[in-house]
């Protein structure tokens, strides 16, 4: 198996992964992205589903936008920026503040159809989401600490 590919398997397509999600902007005064928008669950998601692709343009090592909040690295030479285009998948929003721990992850995936390696949002563990649960990912210490702020003593909602 490729060292960056997680799983191997036949997916949704893209029609039946936009079933999953719907976004929605954000509304509770205590939640940090008050005002802008958040990737909500549409129906309840499985343990371990794949429930929306990651898109937008993938750039070689350093090409990327540095100041993207919808960057997203794959190994170390390329990176998929969801900034000027992408799908809903760039409306997910980071567990801190929000809730104890992620619900979801990333993971690199290899569908066996198209022979495509591709980034998707999976459900994290062994727990479904329900419907209308906010889908909330880490985005990694690195996130915050590029952009000087220090989450290592950040309180989480419970």
């Amino acid at each position: 198996m490729n060292e960056h590919v997680n799983l191997i398997g036949t997916f949704p397509g893209t029609k039946e992964q936009k079933r999953n999600v719907k976004i929605k902007k954000i509304t509770d005064k205590d939640h940090p992205c008050c005002g802008a928008y958040g990737l909500i669950a549409a129906q309840t998601l499985q343990p371990k589903q794949l429930i929306i692709d990651y898109l937008g343009v993938v750039e070689y090592q350093d090409g990327y936008e540095a100041t993207s909040d919808y960057v997203l690295r794959y190994g170390t030479d390329l990176s998929i920026d969801a900034g000027r285009c992408g799908n809903e998948a760039r409306f997910c929003n980071d567990f801190r503040g929000c809730g104890p721990e992620p619900n979801v992850c990333f993971m690199n995936y290899m569908d066996e159809k198209t022979k495509h390696i591709k980034v998707g949002i999976f459900v994290n563990g062994n727990r479904k989401i329900r419907k209308g649960d906010e889908l909330l990912v880490t985005y990694g210490k690195s996130f915050w600490a590029k952009r000087g702020i220090d989450m290592s003593g950040q309180q989480h909602k419970k």
